[in-house]
């Protein structure tokens, strides 16, 4: 019978991400069984450069939490330490505790996004939470920043905020980007990113990346013609042209990806799970073999394909991923994570960070 060392060196050993967590669900499954359990997944818990086996072990703590009540006070204490699994499984199991929200204030005071979001989702109307969230906007916490756009628009002080850090130097400039990249951007949210575009001061690849974000909302005069034709044609940000290049559901889409580590980091920043060296799923049980797949809830995947030049293809089964999830929607928030990624890693190679 496999015991706790036995598995959790089983799951270290493992670069895939099912079978990094299939362990510590086992773990999870005999810890009442084995002495060692009950440390070890405190133990993986916390481990910060194991996050799919650190994850697991959460979600291994959040259930045996129910039974176990030492489990939810080591959880709660996790979560004062601002592991942001242990915030999302008491918000996600226990929101109603009354441990749940000072602790969830507390690391919003710390500027923790996960916390963060969880306040402006579930506690939007508590009196607490809107100070909370433009204390951290005006930090340039773009968590804090999304939520002041999305939930609080109409807010007299949103946009002084938003303006304010508008002014700012480059690094509130990107934390800014992060924040509205996911949103819709109204007129004059886009009339205080053109006083961005107007700056002399900026790096011309992060102006670059706020207009991207206005055409993406259709502030069409930023285009010019070629742009515009190739919008139409499908094309924009990081993805061009659409072209056939693998057989039956699949369709190919050319991407500007270049960075096989920002995608990834990308893709795991929306929580979205990913493999590398393995199968797309596509309609009628076809698989294709990718470098890189972003495996989406349903039965069809994302998967991306290197070229010869370095640049990464897209592959897609459309109709599939069509079934569950938005794709232009999908498509358009990996490609602003990408962009933010990137320019996050281009200024800290820079020395600017």
């Amino acid at each position: 019978m496999e015991n706790c060392e036995t598995l959790t060196k089983l799951s270290y050993s493992y670069a895939d991400t099912d079978f990094k967590e299939k362990p510590v669900s086992k773990i999870g499954n005999i810890w009442q069984d084995d002495p060692t359990g009950w440390s070890v997944l405190q133990a993986i818990a916390i481990e910060q450069n194991y996050w799919d086996g650190a994850r697991e072990a959460v979600n291994q703590l959040s259930r045996i939490a129910k039974i176990h009540s030492e489990a939810l006070a080591y959880l709660q204490e996790v979560a004062r330490q601002g592991e942001s699994k242990a915030i999302k499984a008491l918000v996600t199991h226990w929101r109603d505790n009354p441990q749940t929200l000072p602790i969830i204030q507390q690391q919003a005071n710390k500027g923790e996004s996960e916390a963060i979001e969880a306040l402006a989702n579930h506690w939007r109307d508590n009196p607490q939470t809107l100070p909370i969230i433009q204390q951290q906007a005006n930090k340039g916490k773009s968590k804090a920043i999304e939520a002041l756009v999305t939930h609080w628009r109409d807010n007299p002080q949103t946009l002084p905020i938003i303006q304010q850090q508008a002014n700012k130097g480059e690094r509130e400039i990107i934390e800014l980007l992060r924040g509205l990249s996911g949103i819709k951007i109204d007129s004059d949210i886009g009339a205080i990113i053109k006083t961005i575009l107007a700056r002399k001061d900026l790096d011309s690849d992060i102006k670059e990346r706020f207009r991207e974000l206005l055409m993406r909302n259709n502030f069409r005069e930023l285009r010019n013609p070629d742009q515009d034709s190739q919008h139409e044609r499908g094309g924009g940000g990081h993805f061009s042209t659409l072209r056939t290049k693998i057989g039956g559901h699949f369709s190919t889409l050319r991407t500007k990806i270049t960075d096989a580590e920002i995608l990834v980091k990308s893709l795991q920043d929306l929580g979205i799970i990913v493999k590398r060296e393995a199968d797309v799923r596509g309609s009628s049980s076809q698989r294709v073999r990718v470098d890189i797949v972003a495996v989406l809830e349903g039965d069809y995947d994302l998967g991306w394909i290197r070229n010869t030049d370095g640049s990464f293809d897209l592959i897609i089964d459309l109709l599939g991923v069509a079934k569950k999830h938005d794709q232009t929607e999908l498509i358009n928030s990996i490609n602003a994570k990408y962009a933010v990624n990137k320019t996050l890693k281009e200024i800290k190679e820079r020395g600017l960070n």
